[in-house]
């Protein structure tokens, strides 16, 4: 089991710890990570994707902040804007 398919670690056997111990085992080692706190507080998160594993995968860190998702973010919120008037 793992938190996510974009991650490969950290890993638990079900089938060998059971569910419940490989659950407990996510959260523990997921505790406390996120994503950046640049994100967490933007005013286009709501137009944003990001998520800790799009974001390690491209900066190389959970906490990092994603020049792609912003991109996108800006070019979602400009066709909103350029279609319907609105942000």
């Amino acid at each position: 089991m793992t938190a996510c398919g974009m991650f490969e670690d950290p890993a638990f056997d079900v089938l060998k710890g059971g569910f419940k111990a490989s659950w407990t085992g996510l959260r523990e080692a997921w505790s406390g990570k996120c994503i950046a706190k640049t994100c967490a507080n933007c005013s286009k998160q709501k137009f944003c994707l990001v998520c800790a594993a799009s974001a390690n995968a491209e900066t190389g860190s959970t906490d990092g902040v994603s020049p792609y998702h912003c991109a996108m973010a800006d070019a979602f919120m400009a066709e909103v804007e350029k279609n319907f008037g609105q942000k």
